[in-house]
């Protein structure tokens, strides 16, 4: 008889389904933890570059402008010299 009632018992079915259940929504959880920092590290790394190659051509456009102006100063006094 004992063995028939543990059988039939329905307590160890329902804990093992809720801890089969816990696990895998933790999982799942870890999954999409992972990939959104994942995404947030990727666009956060975009962004600094980004960022980082329009100031390189921002100071690339000043440093011309100022390279060339300076050129045409001198070129202008030299001139004005003879």
């Amino acid at each position: 008889m004992d063995s028939i009632e543990k059988i039939r018992s329905p307590r160890p079915i329902p804990i093992v389904a809720a801890a089969v259940e816990v696990v895998v929504v933790l999982l799942i959880l870890t999954v999409v933890v992972v990939v959104v920092v994942v995404v947030v590290v990727v666009v956060v790394v975009v962004v600094v570059v980004v960022v980082v190659v329009v100031i390189v051509v921002v100071v690339a456009i000043v440093v011309l402008v100022v390279v060339r102006t300076a050129a045409v100063v001198v070129i202008v006094a030299v001139a004005m010299k003879y």
